[in-house]
């Protein structure tokens, strides 16, 4: 069945070219960091110590890869993928919303109450609503243009925001954002649909995870990434898909192997940094999983350079298998029929 993946007809099952945005990744944050230039902060945000962003989906992970990243800075950073935004607001918080169309209803309700306290804010966004109230307001809005399903454009909201950090001293990048880029670009070769099965892990994972159930298993160092793999699955691959986060898996989750007995395939996300009581705790994870008669792989890239440079291969590894993983569950990559049609209903 994954030979299917050697010749897929686009035009059939991919008729917005979902592929592209997936292959142009590396080029994507390239671009959008280049915009980066254009980005003017106040003074005063430089001396703030809580940070919360709002965010749902796509844009809610990029703040959830931020965090990760920032976990050594002082910074207090909470990421909110919700309506409400947490009691402790106030003119010492930075709260900055990322949404890609601007009209996301949680991250704008969240917003509205930041403005309410006071809160130092921040807009990131193509337009909609949320380019209104950062004009209406006057706080910065880091405005963007790029066609996508809001999921694909990961590499706009992630490196915008990732560029805000930086602008504001939190965060310093462990070389040229240019060469981490053409790094990941490089680690990501064997990924693309050019590459054939047999050399191809993407490919192959989507291959085990036909007609299973993927459950995702990340280290500490990798839970955003565990997360955006899980949210693919669901929106491109139409797959349900579970993630748990080791070590709190180890307090529950292995209790769970034995019933029901549905077909299943374990997928251990594991980082080169990760410290060695977790890699010792990945490692026991294998064997239960192994004991318990589950099918399971492991992936890392050992070849990343830092800690940035693997997360946004991992990012485009686990957006390649959702990928790969829609063609071979004959469905539409960019099609989300539920979802559109909660949000007609919500609209009533």
């Amino acid at each position: 069945m994954a030979e299917k993946l050697d010749e897929i007809n686009f035009e059939s099952q991919d008729k917005r070219r979902i592929i592209d945005h997936i292959e142009d990744f590396s080029n994507d944050c390239l671009n959008a960091w280049k915009q980066t230039t254009e980005i003017a902060l106040p003074l005063d945000y430089q001396s703030l110590k809580k940070v919360v962003l709002l965010g749902m989906g796509g844009s809610g992970i990029a703040g959830e890869t931020i965090k990760e990243l920032l976990y050594d800075s002082p910074l207090a950073i909470e990421v909110i993928h919700d309506y409400d935004i947490p009691g402790y607001v106030d003119a010492n918080t930075l709260v900055v919303a990322n949404s890609y169309s601007g009209n996301t209803e949680e991250t704008i309700i969240g917003l509205e109450n930041a403005i309410e306290k006071g809160a130092k804010i921040i807009a990131l966004t193509t337009g909609g609503k949320l380019a209104d109230l950062a004009h209406r307001h006057s706080f910065p809005l880091v405005h963007f243009g790029y066609d996508s399903p809001p999921r694909m454009a990961f590499a706009y909201s992630f490196t915008l925001l990732l560029a805000i950090f930086v602008r504001l001293g939190q965060y310093h990048l462990p070389r040229h954002y240019e060469d981490i880029c053409h790094q990941v670009r490089g680690l990501t070769e064997s990924f693309r649909y050019e590459a054939p099965l047999e050399n191809n892990p993407a490919k192959k994972l989507a291959g085990a995870l036909f007609n299973k159930m993927p459950i995702i298993c990340a280290t500490p160092l990798l839970r955003s990434i565990g997360l955006r793999f899980k949210c693919q699955l669901n929106e491109s691959a139409k797959a349900l898909a579970l993630v748990e986060f080791l070590p709190e898996m180890h307090h529950n989750g292995i209790e769970g192997f034995l019933t029901p007995k549905i077909p299943r395939h374990y997928i251990i996300l594991r980082s080169k940094y990760d410290r060695d009581r977790n890699k010792l705790r990945a490692d026991i994870t294998a064997e239960i999983i192994k004991k318990s008669g589950f099918d399971y792989s492991e992936h890392t890239l050992s070849e990343a350079a830092d800690p940035l440079a693997e997360h946004l291969a991992l990012v485009v590894f686990c957006d390649y298998v959702s990928y790969y993983l829609a063609i071979l569950n004959g469905v539409d990559p960019d099609v989300i029929d539920n979802i559109k049609y909660l949000k007609s209903k919500l609209q009533h």
